[in-house]
């Protein structure tokens, strides 16, 4: 059986997310194989959610803020990817076994976190505080930072970190006054119809042994990897490492 992959929404922005569930629901719609009334149903009201989503992201107050947001996101992934960047080089540096070891050091304080770019905000942004202070407080980790010469980048990545918290948690407190109508809420409630749709197909497939939803099931999955390599793009565009100061 085939699998059913599901789009990466938690990183699109917000237009991006209109036009995937605007997608996904059209070939739901042209090619659900046994046209069934609960699949229609879910279909039907995801398909409600970009009309909605349009009007409430085009007088979002919020707006400029969450550009803000989502830009100084960007600076703090691409000091994350500098700096693992800068350390893994090192560890190559075979000529000079302090420099190994020192990149060793800092690579390790970032990967024992895991691929913190693409973990949720509140999750990287509490990931990079425990960073920046274990590079204050661990000696080993301290050292191996100036031994690379890498304060300016921990630096500037301190800075971006809290710049993004500052930002989110105003951008929070102006949305507060609306809790139900607010586009942040309206987002996860129109991602969770569509997650809700894909959930209804995904069962309906594994009890169907006649592969009718297969072209269904193929033509959702390209549309997960549009996506995706959308993602892909992005991140290594916003991946490359900023200059370090002389």
């Amino acid at each position: 059986m085939i699998v059913l992959n599901r789009i990466p929404f938690k990183e699109l922005h917000n237009d991006e997310v209109i036009h995937a569930i605007n997608q996904g629901c059209g070939l739901v719609l042209s090619d659900d194989p046994h046209t069934s009334t609960v699949i229609e149903t879910r279909r039907a009201a995801a398909a409600a959610y970009p009309s909605i989503l349009s009007v409430l992201f085009a007088k979002d107050p919020a707006s400029e803020k969450t550009a803000q947001i989502i830009a100084e996101d960007h600076r703090r992934d691409g000091l994350v990817t500098g700096i693992k960047s800068i350390a893994f080089g090192n560890t190559k540096l075979y000529v000079d076994i302090t420099v190994v070891n020192a990149g060793q050091v800092v690579f390790r304080a970032f990967k024992k976190h895991g691929d913190i770019n693409v973990k949720s905000y509140n999750e990287e942004t509490s990931i990079i505080k425990q960073i920046i202070q274990e590079a204050n407080d661990n000696i080993e980790l301290k050292a191996a930072i100036v031994k690379l010469n890498l304060g300016i980048w921990f630096t500037e990545l301190n800075k971006s970190n809290n710049a993004f918290s500052d930002l989110y948690i105003l951008r929070i407190k102006e949305q507060g006054g609306e809790p139900q109508d607010n586009p942040a809420n309206k987002r996860r409630e129109a991602i969770q119809a569509y997650q809700f749709l894909m959930d209804g197909i995904d069962s309906a497939a594994n009890l169907d042994d006649t592969g009718s939803y297969n072209i269904l099931i193929n033509n959702l999955n390209q549309l997960a990897a549009k996506y995706e390599t959308t993602l892909a793009a992005r991140k290594t565009n916003n991946a490359k490492p900023p200059k370090q100061p002389n």
